[in-house]
């Protein structure tokens, strides 16, 4: 994972340097990936639910530096709030 990461982060910025991509600002990867075996027809058919499913959550996620917190109950745990 860390050579696609590196090879594909060169890539990108030769882009943007010889060919007028749009650069990206901050970081190009997430600083970490979970990866895990899927071991039933269950567990794959909650995996496909949660992959269209996931975007929708963004408003949500903590990380969202863009939430909008009016849409999180008062009680929600921001890690800069603890």
């Amino acid at each position: 994972m860390q050579a696609f990461c590196t090879s594909s982060t060169y890539e990108y910025g030769f882009g943007v340097k010889h060919y007028g991509w749009a650069p990206y600002l901050g970081k190009l990867w997430q600083r970490g990936y979970y990866d895990h075996i899927i071991r039933s027809d269950e567990e794959l058919e909650r995996v496909r639910a949660y992959i269209p499913n996931n975007p929708a959550r963004w408003t949500l996620d903590p990380e969202n530096t863009e939430r909008d917190r009016t849409l999180l109950p008062d009680t929600w745990p921001f890690p800069e709030d603890l």
